[in-house]
């Protein structure tokens, strides 16, 4: 099957590993990162006469653009909810216009795959328009790349995309000083600021500031790490922290939302406040890889695009199709 994804030039290298899934279940991808939707219209309008050719927009607002599409443009839409603003824009006194283009892309859709089952109960809550069909599954992480190595005692590593001061709020990064300060004898990392951003982050002298690195720099870094921090006020899925686990490292959390204590299960430290001990921390770091392969591995994703795929293949061969409704 002829497959198109489109993603916004900043969302992270999840989207380049769904291309690589649905890529080996053999369906012919094509791939677009774009800014704009100027930049990809002129170019992919003849590529949709083919009614058949699913469309999957990574990233929930950006696909709200595609709504402004000529009405006589027919084709499944797939939109991958995901991400921590998807669904906050209000929480976090946002952008009127994105969630505007959430209202337009949930319209519109066919199909809605959310990362996270309380982005779905959000939406309800919100009274978005909700797809026809929707599917819960988690982006899955590659057990043979993200893997233990040799581990620096006492160190804990944080990884987030920080390109506004509303991330880094959002990420906890308040949160994260307070915590280094309270373990002063340990190492911590803090991974995904951006350029822009490094004048507006200030932290205590035993966390060390990465800028946004390559994907093999952060599996180096957590298969070094003894403890992966998520500290975050809203997550949709929190993929860096099943990425520290998945490199066995002992999850230390907040619990402000239900994807963290979730994500982790009894194999990790739920707080209520930043304020913890890491010298207590005593969990076993073989099983916390375990529980992770057997719950993330990259199999629960692949078998849903299969089944995905299986389903619009069937859905295409019936008189009404899966077009969305102009």
């Amino acid at each position: 099957m002829k497959v198109i994804v489109i993603t916004s030039k900043d969302m992270g290298v999840f989207v380049n590993r769904d291309v690589e899934l649905i890529r080996k279940l053999g369906h012919d991808v094509d791939f677009y990162r774009i800014k704009t939707p100027l930049e990809f219209y002129p170019s992919i309008i003849s590529k949709l006469l083919d009614r058949k050719t699913p469309v999957i927009f990574w990233g929930g607002w950006d696909a709200g653009w595609w709504t402004l599409l000529p009405k006589t443009i027919c084709t499944p839409l797939i939109v991958i909810m995901a991400g921590s603003e998807v669904l906050t824009q209000e929480k976090l006194g946002g952008n009127p216009k994105q969630r505007r283009l959430i209202h337009r892309a949930l319209s519109k859709s066919n199909v809605a795959v959310w990362v996270a089952k309380h982005l779905l109960e959000k939406a309800i809550e919100s009274k978005l328009p909700i797809p026809p069909k929707n599917i819960i599954c988690s982006t899955s992480i590659d057990k043979e790349f993200f893997k233990p190595r040799e581990k620096t005692p006492k160190t804990a590593s944080l990884v987030a995309i920080l390109t506004t001061t509303t991330r880094v709020y959002l990420k906890g990064i308040d949160r994260l000083n307070r915590l280094a300060g309270y373990n002063s004898s340990w190492a911590f990392n803090l991974v995904g600021v951006g350029d822009m951003m490094r004048k507006h982050i200030h932290v205590p002298d035993n966390v060390k500031v990465h800028s946004i690195i390559t994907e093999e720099e952060v599996a180096k870094i957590l298969g070094e790490s003894e403890v992966i921090l998520n500290l975050s006020r809203w997550e949709g899925m929190p993929n860096t922290l099943i990425e520290g686990m998945m490199c066995g490292c002992v999850p230390v959390v907040v619990n402000d939302v239900p994807s963290l204590p979730g994500a982790i299960g009894d194999m990790g430290y739920v707080l209520d406040n930043a304020i913890f001990d890491l010298d207590k921390i005593n969990k076993d770091t073989n099983k916390i890889r375990e529980y992770a392969i057997e719950h993330f591995g990259i199999e629960h994703r692949l078998n849903m695009w299969n089944g995905l795929f299986e389903w619009l293949e069937k859905e295409n061969d019936m008189k009404e199709g899966v077009c969305r409704d102009p």
